[in-house]
């Protein structure tokens, strides 16, 4: 079915002012009238710039005779062709020229009902109102003009296409609204004005693309493939007809035979490459996400790839559209390989996307996605050290892709920090706090390297530290956060208290420490860090409260036992009471 140009309110507002006598499109500009023989000359030019598919020029001839021939119904007929098909051009074009396509069309009816009008018998007239109508997305009006045009002289081929269209919409329309009776009438009276046309249509193809619609419309997709096939053979280089094939493809899941017929498309070598890459594409998804073989669906991929490359190379017209997919199919690939556990080899797959478009989003999300499953693999924290080489050295390529990104400095600096690389990672670190000097997270970590294993600049390292107290305490308090952030805030707190305490016991500011540790235990008193500098610097008052902690749990588990004794006394003996007796 061809999709209609117009919307209905733009034609119900055409027919409002048809009704009150104001449009103005069959009224002609106000020139100077021509002779017959200049209306005759302007005719011959009509009907040649029609022929030749220049509408703009047929309809500008056609306006100009009817200007001294207004009662020509012929002449009113044809210039309501040249305007639909004016009309068609420009809506194909786009979004951009569908304003356009629509005033075209409202102005090609009211030429068609002024035919109609001037020769109430002439049926190709009547079967153009219809084609408009057709266009115009107004299904039961069409229907009813087409059948009244048949009625008239014996249909053409082409009234029974559009009534074909027509009918194909109407039928939607009623299934929208339930009726599935009425639908499933629509639907046969389509495939009989088909089979009346079949034959003597002048454009098989057209003929085969609105059959191949009817059996996806009664579930025969093998027979609709047939059809397009066959479309596709009289005319290779029509796009449209080569993506409703692909769509039908993909919902049939043919992958393998349409890669075959792909590659027998020799007449279009382009296009061939084109649609097996796709193909290739569509078995890769397959592979991925139903067959759950990862390494196949990379090789797919791959394949893609380098038939994709082919088209552009046959066809320069198509490396702006290879240039701008390329980086998504390597995207694929390399999110394939992740999954395979490939990781070098999903590693370069993902740095040669960026490679073509370092700002390309899944790209960069999918190399974060190949970090998490390295850092798992290798057994996260607890990984040995070979592997913390080599995820750090996958780290700092990250950071070399995206720069900007803080969280892949932080991450380079731990990875290195753990592979025993400490000027490297206090280096990392550095440029994390750089990109974002307010994160608590990095301030801790930057100053945790200086603390303990660069042993310098520990000035530096303990203004970080108060400050990462300031950040992740106004963190926790900030009620617009994640739970899940403010939860991380929480341990960050609680790790730059710990290291802030250490740095200053371990350069002789034992009560500078003390009061941080009270400072400590004010805010989170259930932390296990807090009992564990209290045991290291103030061991009695920590002793104390162990003790008075154990003298409460015994008191607590003494009163607990006496109230179980005292209940057990007060019980009435097993058999009820006893009573003497003969």
């Amino acid at each position: 079915m061809i999709a209609p140009i117009c919307r209905l309110e733009t034609f119900v507002t055409s027919m409002l002012l048809v009704a009150c006598g104001l449009a103005l499109s069959t009224s002609l500009p106000a020139l100077q009238r021509n002779d017959g023989a200049d209306a005759e000359r302007s005719m011959a030019r009509g009907r040649e710039a029609l022929a030749a598919g220049r509408f703009d020029d047929a309809r500008s001839a056609f306006e100009e005779a009817l200007r001294s021939r207004p009662d020509d119904a012929r002449g009113w007929l044809l210039l309501a062709r040249s305007r639909c098909r004016s009309a068609e051009q420009r809506a194909a074009k786009g979004d951009a020229e569908l304003a356009a396509a629509e005033t075209l069309l409202g102005s090609a009816e009211e030429a068609a009902r002024k035919a109609v009008d001037l020769d109430a018998r002439f049926a190709e007239a009547w079967a153009e109102l219809g084609h408009v109508l057709v266009r115009g997305g107004r299904t039961d009006e069409a229907i009813a003009t087409l059948y009244h045009a048949a009625e008239l002289a014996d249909p053409t081929p082409t009234l029974q296409v559009d009534l074909a269209d027509a009918l194909l919409a109407a039928r939607q329309f009623a299934l929208e609204n339930g009726d599935t009776a009425a639908a499933a009438a629509r639907l046969s009276d389509a495939e009989a004005a088909l089979d009346r046309a079949n034959g003597w249509f002048d454009s098989e193809v057209e003929l085969l693309r609105r059959r191949a619609e009817i059996h996806i419309l009664k579930s025969e997709p093998r027979l609709a493939l047939g059809c397009l096939r066959r479309a596709v053979a009289l005319r290779p280089n029509d796009s449209t007809l080569l993506e409703s094939h692909l769509q039908l493809v993909e919902q049939t899941e043919s992958l393998d035979e349409a890669i075959d017929y792909y590659t027998g498309l020799v007449d279009e070598p382009a296009l061939a490459h084109w649609y097996r890459s796709r193909a290739h594409e569509l078995r890769g998804n397959v592979a991925l996400k139903r067959r759950r073989d990862y390494v196949a669906a990379a090789d797919e991929y791959l394949q893609a790839e380098r038939d994709f490359r082919a088209s552009a190379r046959l066809d320069g017209n198509l490396k702006p559209a290879v240039d701008a997919y390329l980086p998504t199919l390597r995207g694929f690939r390399g999110h394939a390989l992740t999954l395979a556990e490939k990781f070098p080899e999903a590693e370069a797959a993902l740095l040669s996307a960026l490679d073509l478009d370092p700002r390309h989003a899944e790209s960069l999300r999918l190399l974060h996605e190949l970090q998490d499953a390295m850092w798992k693999k290798f057994g996260g924290e607890s990984m040995p050290r070979e592997k913390w080489d080599e995820i750090r050295g996958f780290a700092s390529k990250a950071c070399t892709v995206e720069p900007e990104n803080a969280e892949n400095w932080n991450n380079w600096g731990y990875f290195a920090r753990e592979a025993g690389k400490y000027e490297e990672s206090y280096l990392a670190y550095r440029r994390s706090l750089a990109l974002d000097p307010k994160n608590a997270r990095y301030l801790n970590d930057t100053a945790l390297i200086l603390l303990y294993h660069l042993d310098r600049d520990l000035d530096r390292a303990q203004t970080w530290l108060e400050e990462a107290i300031v950040q992740a305490d106004a963190g926790i308090k900030d009620d617009a956060r994640a739970t899940s952030r403010r939860k991380e805030d929480e341990t960050t707190l609680a790790d730059a208290y710990g290291n802030l305490i250490n740095l200053l016991q371990g350069t002789d500011r034992k009560d500078q420490a003390i009061a941080k540790l009270r400072d400590f235990e004010q805010r989170m008193p259930k932390r296990t860090e807090v009992d564990y500098w209290k045991q290291k610097l103030l061991p009695d008052e920590w002793k104390a409260e162990q003790e008075r902690i154990q003298a409460e749990a015994e008191a607590k588990k003494k009163a607990a036992d006496e109230k179980a004794s005292a209940s057990d006394d007060t019980k009435p003996p097993e058999g009820g009471d006893e009573s003497e007796g003969g």
